[in-house]
């Protein structure tokens, strides 16, 4: 999986990461949603030592890292932009369009990836 980044979701990217001194995680969100196929694309702050356990979909200079067991509900390219009327950023690929306003939020206190 990979993931393209627009210059203004880059620069957010990086400023958020280096403000927290944590990574970013996509990850398919299923808290609360009563079904492990009923999830959220969402982007999380992970501990930089959660990383080891993931694998890298951005490039060397951002690195956004997704559980591989999770790739199966993203497709192999997408497009990650920043929305400056809504604030948040958009996930989308050439064939759909995943969420148009994403914050980066921690990810919920049950999960593993919060370490």
């Amino acid at each position: 999986m990979r993931i393209e980044l627009t210059e203004e979701a880059r620069h957010r990217l990086l400023a958020i990461m280096q403000a927290e001194n944590k990574a970013i995680q996509l990850a398919y969100d299923i808290s609360g949603c009563g079904c492990a196929v009923s999830g959220v694309p969402s982007l999380w702050l992970i501990h930089p030592t959660a990383q080891h356990s993931l694998t890298n979909a951005g490039d060397e200079q951002l690195p956004i890292f997704y559980d591989k067991q999770q790739a199966v509900f993203f497709e192999p390219t997408m497009k990650l932009g920043f929305n400056v009327e809504k604030n948040g950023f958009r996930l989308s690929s050439n064939n759909q369009i995943y969420r148009t306003a994403m914050s980066v939020t921690q990810p919920p206190s049950a999960t593993i990836y919060s370490m």
